[in-house]
């Protein structure tokens, strides 16, 4: 179509599959704290932790850097 080597877009009046809508279910009190105990026992614990307690989605906390802190300000 961008070349206009077509005179109409095969695509146009296609339908889209839906797809079904799961029902959120979240972590209690306890399986949270039962994650956590667990989750910090291994080299991901502390991701694992941000994931659970802050909210944010997956792209966020993966894309975190973690740096070293100096204990200074380096501004």
């Amino acid at each position: 179509m961008r070349w206009r080597l077509l005179l109409e877009n095969p695509a146009n009046g296609l339908k889209l599959p839906q797809q079904p809508k799961g029902e959120i279910r979240v972590l209690t009190l306890e399986q949270a704290r039962i994650f956590l105990r667990s989750a910090l026992a291994t080299p991901y614990g502390p991701v694992l932790a941000v994931a659970l307690t802050t909210g944010m989605r997956p792209s966020e906390y993966l894309g975190l850097k973690w740096q070293e802190s100096t204990g200074r300000d380096e501004r």
